[in-house]
C-alpha cells in the first residue's frame, strides 16, 4: 500500500475531508494533496502529527502499510458494531464510551443522594454551632 492509499484510507475511516484532516493534524491541506499525488511520502514529521491527532492509528501501518490501520479494537471497523459515530467536531464514540457513560448515569443518583445526605448533616451541624454561639453570647451578657 502506498502513502496515497494510506491517506485515502485514513480519510475514509475517519469520514473527514482532506482540509479538516490536515487542520486536525496541524499542517496545510496542500501537504495532503502532495502525498495523495505521489509528490512526497509520509515523513516522520507528518506521521508524528497524524499520530498525535489520531492516536488510535498504528504507527507501523502508517509508515509501512503492514498490519492493521487501527490499533484499538474498539475502533477496528465501522461495521463491527463497536464504532457508533461522530460526536462534535470529528470525535468518534465507541460502544465502550457509551457503556462508561451509561454506568456514570446509573451512579449519578447514588452520588446525588450521598451529596444530599452530607448536606443535611452539615446543615444540622451548622444549626448546632449556631445554637452554641447564641448560648455563649447570652452567657457573656
Amino acid at each position: 500500500m502506498n502513502d496515497s492509499q494510506k491517506i485515502e484510507e485514513l480519510l475514509h475511516h475517519f469520514r473527514m475531508e482532506q482540509k479538516n484532516f490536515a487542520e486536525k493534524c496541524g499542517f496545510e491541506p496542500n501537504n495532503i494533496s502532495k502525498i495523495k499525488l505521489g509528490k512526497c511520502g509520509i515523513s516522520n514529521r507528518v506521521a508524528n502529527k497524524i499520530l498525535a491527532a489520531f492516536p488510535e492509528v498504528d504507527k507501523t501501518w502508517l509508515m509501512t502499510g503492514k498490519g492493521e490501520m487501527i490499533k484499538n479494537s474498539n475502533y477496528q471497523s465501522n461495521n463491527s458494531g463497536s464504532f457508533i459515530g461522530k460526536v462534535g467536531n470529528n470525535s468518534h464514540i465507541s460502544q465502550n464510551d457509551i457503556s462508561v457513560m451509561v454506568e456514570m448515569l446509573r451512579n449519578k443518583d447514588n452520588i446525588i443522594q450521598d451529596i444530599l445526605k452530607r448536606n443535611e448533616k452539615l446543615q444540622e451541624r451548622l444549626f448546632e454551632l449556631q445554637d452554641k454561639l447564641l448560648s455563649i453570647l447570652k452567657t457573656e451578657k
